[in-house]
């Protein structure tokens, strides 16, 4: 269902244990939902073997990169199960991680690849889409099945919660102004804001 060891996992689990993030920005985490994946998968691997039958040519590489959720979008979800997280700067958040993620053993092991992620701008998408090779191969699938909607995303911090990948927001001190589904609705109204790729 997912890989601690991810980079972009280990992303939303530093957030979670430092209560901060590098905020605004346009992060995106490049997920793709596992039925687009499985799909692709077929499509792509039945073409390869009808290539390697008719030539000796080397076959094509397809990449699979998913155009989401931001960051943003993640937090926000979260956030919606009062989590809270203080916005910094880059250095700020790189230094804090420096400092805790050495005794977290999630963290540690990701942060090399933690400490190279760049927070672009508020709007600029961080992640190309899938390439125009991989997307014409598979018949250019609507981009809506390329995306991880709101639905998975509460799947996700579902199963993120029940095994404890992030801490529990009961550890949590909340502000008595502060509303736990005070920015459920920030996703949606993003979804269809114009991005510059980055």
């Amino acid at each position: 269902y997912f890989n601690p060891k991810d980079a972009t996992l280990a992303l939303v689990r530093a957030c979670a244990v430092l209560k901060e993030a590098v905020l605004p920005t346009g992060y995106s985490m490049g997920w793709l939902p596992g039925d687009a994946a499985a799909h692709a998968i077929v499509s792509l691997s039945g073409g390869a073997a009808k290539s390697l039958d008719s030539s000796l040519t080397m076959t094509q590489v397809y990449h699979l990169i998913g155009t989401g959720p931001l960051l943003q979008d993640v937090l926000d979800g979260l956030e919606s199960r009062c989590y809270r997280f203080e916005c910094v700067s880059q250095d700020s958040w790189r230094k804090h991680l420096q400092a805790v993620a050495p005794h977290d053993a999630i963290l540690a092991p990701a942060v090399p690849l933690l400490e190279r992620i760049s927070f672009p701008p508020e709007g600029v998408v961080a992640v190309a889409p899938p390439c125009t090779g991989t997307l014409w191969a598979l018949g250019n699938p609507p981009k809506a099945a390329w995306n991880i909607g709101r639905e998975n995303l509460e799947c996700y911090i579902d199963r993120w919660l029940q095994d404890k990948f992030v801490p529990c927001p009961s550890k949590i001190i909340l502000h008595p102004s502060w509303s736990c589904s005070s920015s459920a609705q920030n996703f949606e109204d993003r979804r269809d804001e114009p991005s510059r790729i980055w």
